[in-house]
């Protein structure tokens, strides 16, 4: 069973962000999530991984999953290596980390911290620390922000070709990315949120 978010109501900040919301995701494939910045799409993700709680409502077929999640912000532990910072994900596997980042194109950065990286060298240090991290699902909140076009390419292709979550949820506004990597695209609006 994928999940299910059934009748979910959500506030924040005195605006309805969700008003009855009921939403079917299935077992696998990439759901892309379009819409305009602002309509509660990543609420929506961070009711999902748990993170924010709904006011009524549920969401249903998260319980005992794992899930990975790519922040729209890098998140990084700013006292930890770019190495580290994955490395915790992975059980403080070392090797298995440099692994990750030649993957992303940062084989040799492993000792750099976040201040030393660039926006686009860190935004590549969460793709690997998340797909490090694996698990069932994969929510993936506009993964490629700052990004130029071949490190975009790298990025993609290493999400949709290693074996990741069976079901990933992509969240952004880029028409382009929607239809390159959507199995299925949900066209949203709101808020409150709602399938156009």
């Amino acid at each position: 069973m994928g999940i299910e978010v059934r009748n979910a109501w959500k506030r924040l900040g005195g605006q309805a962000i969700f008003e009855g919301l009921n939403l079917k995701f299935p077992e696998q494939g990439t759901i892309c999530l379009f819409g305009a910045s602002g309509c509660g799409k990543s609420t929506l993700l961070n009711c999902i991984a748990g993170i924010i709680s709904l006011d009524q409502g549920e969401i249903i077929g998260v319980s005992g999953k794992k899930i990975a999640y790519l922040f729209q912000e890098d998140r990084l532990l700013p006292w930890a290596t770019a190495q580290e910072n994955i490395s915790i994900v992975l059980q403080n596997r070392e090797m298995e980390a440099e692994k990750w980042l030649a993957y992303v194109g940062l084989a040799g950065e492993g000792n750099k911290y976040p201040r030393e990286l660039s926006g686009g060298m860190r935004r590549r240090v969460a793709i690997a620390r998340a797909l490090a991290y694996g698990g069932d699902i994969l929510l993936l909140d506009e993964p490629f922000r700052g990004l130029d076009e071949e490190n975009k390419n790298v990025a993609a292709n290493l999400i949709w070709k290693t074996e990741t979550a069976p079901l990933k949820i992509l969240v952004t506004h880029d028409r382009h990315e929607a239809e390159q990597f959507g199995d299925e695209i949900w066209f949203l609006e709101g808020p409150p949120l709602k399938k156009g």
